[in-house]
């Protein structure tokens, strides 16, 4: 049953990507901030010349004033983004 989930879940995304240049990926039963979108978009755009850089997401953790933005080498499925370039790698 996983591997059906996932070969639909991958199937998705490609379909989406046919059309569009970027997807942004978030799970049913994830809750986010009113700004989470307009974040995703511009980090879309900001980091799409970026080559090296195959999809960026969401990460959950406690919440600071000084929080920045870190890149880690893996995915997490909670929220993501990526661009139709970089989607063949995964």
């Amino acid at each position: 049953m996983k591997c059906r989930a996932r070969s639909k879940y991958y199937a998705g995304i490609s379909e989406v990507l046919d059309r569009h240049d970027s997807v942004v990926v978030v799970e049913d039963d994830v809750v986010v901030s009113p700004f989470f979108l307009r974040f995703m978009n511009e980090a879309l755009s900001y980091y799409g010349t970026n080559r090296a850089l195959q999809h960026f997401r969401l990460l959950l953790s406690a919440i600071s004033p000084s929080a920045r933005n870190v890149l880690h080498p893996w995915c997490r499925l909670l929220g993501w983004a990526t661009w139709r370039d970089r989607w063949k790698y995964f």
